[in-house]
Formats: structure tokens, C-alpha cells, sequence
């Protein structure tokens, strides 16, 4: 998927969580997305909650309560919508009671066709860890990609997006979404491969010098680019390759996109990919499942451990199931 036509943007009213008003917006405009807004009054407040929202009297019952605090929260989201977003990409307001937020966010999401979920790392509940909880289950179980808002956007400007990937098909399926991506920030890619020492797969690479490991896992991912690319035939998408340097752009809707591929080791593969990240990345963008593509990988998989840890701004996308196929029982190595 790299045509991006309706966003979602969840919103608890905070100033952390309209940090993600600026992304939707720059990724709406330049791909012609609509923007919907949803907020989630959590169903299991207690009264006294109900009370401090509302400004009312201690009088009124629970369900009066609760209408009270939808209405007014419809009219504040409805204002954001109307100030914070051009009038093209001007959407819905949506206010929704149920007990969880997270869960109430990803259904809407995927029962409405919905291309994107741009939300703000952190809300109401901001913690000392990077995300906050319903930004962390949002990632964890949304089948829409997830764009997690860490930072401003213009630090992505011009910037650098880092794609992990294993050479897996299901890894490379977060190609076309970071190729769109960096169409519209105009920003290059990089392939980071991570080199696990004593991986419980094993290695095909032999010990040799860190620049001979690189080249032939610089040529083995280009080779499974190729293969991606060929075998799913992306509209609009495809790669600008030379005899002597190999693949050297990506070239998505008639815009060139600087590629490179990059090899790191480490015993922790999350860890080198956040350690690389936060040095030289502006965005992640990583599909939340690997090696093996099993279902059981999406928890406590690297890429959600990379998700949930990182101090970057990050994509997540949940695979086509059509690839778990082509992937099923595959553990690729260069």
C-alpha cells in the first residue's frame, strides 16, 4: 500500500497529542488524504472524573454526565478540525464511548478502510518511558500502518528514513510506504541490516572484514529488493540499478529517492537498530513482522521492541497476510 487516501488522528485533548496534527496534515496534503479525527471518552471513568470535565453540578446522573462530556468534547473537536487543518483535507469528527481507547482506535481504523493512523507518541498519560500506553497498544494491534509522532516534522525535512530489514518478503513489504513517505518529506533511504552475533539462525556471512560483511550484505539485500519489487509489481515504483554500483535510487511516481544500504553487529538486534537510529535516522519505518513471519513474532518481536523504545518518530505496518505465505518457512540470510 503506498497511496495514501484517508487518516486517522486520535486525540485525548492534550498538547502532546495534537504534536500529530502537523504530520497528518503535510502527509494530507501532499498525497490528497482526507483527515478524520476520533476521541475516545473512556467508558469507565467515575463520576467525579465526569464532574472536573464537565464543570457541573454534582446533581446530574452518570448518563448526564457522560452526554455532556461527549457534546462538549464534539465541539472541541470539531474546533481543532476546523483550525488546525486546511479545509481540503478537512474530514469527520468522531466521538466515541467505550471502555478501551486503544482497541475503539484500531477498529474504527481497519473497519473503515482507513490508509493511516497518525498518532502522537505520547498523550494525557505521558511517562517517563517513550510512549504512552494507549499509543503502545495502538502499535501493537492496529492492522492500518501506525505513524507514531516523536518529534516535529520538520526535522524529517531533507532527512533520513531507516528501513530495518532482514532481506525477509516481509520485511521489505515497508518499501512503498517509506518510499511515499520520502517523496513527501523529499528525504533518502537507508537499508540497516543487523549482523546478530550468536543468532539463534546463524549466519551464512563468514568471519570476514567488516567491509567485505558489508558488501555482500549490501548485494544480497539489493538482490531482495529486486525480487520484492518484481514479484509485487508496485505501481508507480521501481529502482534505478547500475552493472557497477548496484541499485543506487528508488524511483516512486516519477521522483528519484536516494537509497543506501547499511550493516551494523550487535548481540541485540532492537538495540542496534535504535542505537543507529537515533544517530542517524529522522524515521523509522518497519514492518511488525521478521524473520520467520509467524504470528506469534508481532509480540515481542525486534520491531515492536524497536517501536516502543526508540526516540524517533516511527511507522509500523502490519504486512498483506498474501506474503506470510511466500514467506512461510523461509529464514533468509545473506
Amino acid at each position: 500500500m503506498s497511496t495514501i487516501e484517508r487518516i486517522l488522528v486520535p486525540t485525548d485533548f492534550s498538547d502532546k497529542s495534537l504534536e500529530a496534527f502537523q504530520f497528518a496534515e503535510k502527509i494530507a496534503v501532499t498525497s490528497g488524504a482526507v483527515i478524520d479525527l476520533i476521541h475516545v471518552s473512556p467508558s469507565n471513568v467515575t463520576i467525579s472524573d465526569l464532574i472536573q470535565r464537565a464543570v457541573i453540578s454534582t446533581d446530574s446522573s452518570s448518563d448526564e454526565l457522560h452526554s455532556l462530556v461527549i457534546k462538549e468534547s464534539k465541539q472541541k473537536l470539531e474546533s481543532l478540525l476546523n483550525n488546525q487543518f486546511s479545509s481540503d483535507t478537512q474530514g469527520e469528527a468522531y466521538v466515541v464511548k467505550a471502555r478501551n481507547v486503544a482497541k475503539t482506535i484500531t477498529s474504527k481504523a481497519f473497519d473503515n478502510n482507513y490508509s493511516l493512523i497518525v498518532i502522537s507518541a505520547k498523550g494525557k498519560e505521558e511517562s517517563t518511558l517513550f510512549r504512552g500506553s494507549t499509543t503502545e497498544e495502538v502499535i501493537r494491534s492496529s492492522k492500518v500502518p501506525v505513524l507514531c509522532v516523536y518529534e516535529d516534522f520538520d526535522n524529517l525535512e531533507e532527512g533520513q528514513i531507516i528501513v530495518p530489514v532482514d532481506g525477509s518478503v516481509l520485511s521489505m513489504a515497508s518499501t512503498p510506504l517509506a518510499a511515499r513517505m520520502a517523496t513527501i518529506f523529499n528525504a533518502s533511504i537507508t537499508y540497516l541490516y543487523v549482523h546478530e552475533e550468536h543468532s539463534l539462525f546463524g549466519t551464512d556471512v563468514p568471519d570476514n572484514s567488516d567491509e567485505i560483511k558489508h558488501r555482500h550484505t549490501a548485494e544480497y539485500l539489493m538482490e531482495r529488493l529486486m525480487d520484492y519489487l518484481d514479484t509485487e509489481k508496485i505501481h508507480g515504483l521501481h529502482v534505478i540499478d547500475s552493472e557497477e554500483l548496484g541499485i543506487t535510487a528508488i524511483v516512486f511516481k516519477n521522483q528519484e529517492i536516494g537509497i543506501s544500504f547499511e550493516t551494523v553487529s550487535g548481540s541485540s538486534v532492537h538495540q542496534e537498530i535504535i542505537s543507529y537510529a537515533n544517530k542517524f535516522g529522522d524515521l523509522i519505518v518497519i514492518t511488525t513482522h521478521g524473520r520467520s513471519g509467524l504470528a506469534h513474532m508481532l509480540l515481542g518481536s525486534h520491531a515492536e521492541k524497536v517501536a516502543l523504545n526508540t526516540g524517533k518518530t516511527v511507522l509500523t505496518i502490519r504486512p498483506d497476510p498474501k506474503l506470510f505465505e511466500k514467506q512461510k518457512n523461509v529464514i533468509p540470510t545473506p
